[in-house]
């Protein structure tokens, strides 16, 4: 689950309703046994003020990736889905406001961390679907097509920029679904 999840903060609530609905248990029960890895010697989970991040993440998908399941990615498909389809708030400011949008109340409700490495798994599923070795055949490369369907299909303006900084990766998960979506 973790290297699913890549990244993600706990002072976040939206980020750990994900790490719920991915991990299928409680969030005080599953960050147990995260802490407890964390502290284990030449770990690849490290926490840092409230964060935690999987690294290196190219290794770790390789290492992990036998451990998961069709069940893994279909709940994937849904958490990714559900943080990439949110618009950012700042954009209902007039544009001399937005840089000022924390202040004003504007904020995503998941974490940019978050964010970010939901869209690395993605482009890990579309470009290294090999390493899980337990999935169907072509399962990975579904997933990550549907959700950048889900994403950018027929998204207006605000999708688009919601999402500008995660672009590049969005385009290398599934590159013919980004590439139709831009047409």
């Amino acid at each position: 689950i973790a290297v699913l999840l890549g990244a993600w903060s706990d002072k976040s609530e939206a980020d750990r309703l994900v790490v719920e609905k991915l991990s299928g248990k409680a969030y005080g029960e599953w960050i147990r046994g995260m802490r407890e890895i964390a502290l284990r010697p030449a770990t690849p989970l490290i926490q840092h003020d409230g964060g935690w991040k999987f690294i290196p993440r190219y290794e770790g998908w390789y290492a992990l990736g036998p451990h998961l399941f069709d069940e893994h990615l279909e709940r994937f498909k849904d958490v990714a889905s559900l943080v990439l389809g949110e618009m950012d708030p700042k954009f209902d400011l007039p544009p001399e406001e937005r840089f000022a949008a924390t202040v004003h109340g504007k904020a995503l409700t998941h974490s940019r961390t978050l964010r970010s490495s939901l869209a690395e798994t993605l482009a890990l599923l579309g470009s290294h679907p090999g390493a899980l070795t337990s999935c169907s055949l072509g399962k990975p490369e579904i997933i990550a097509t549907l959700v950048i369907r889900d994403a950018l299909g027929e998204a207006d303006w605000i999708r688009w920029a919601s999402l500008n900084d995660l672009l590049p990766l969005l385009a290398e998960a599934a590159p013919r679904e980004f590439l139709d979506a831009v047409e």
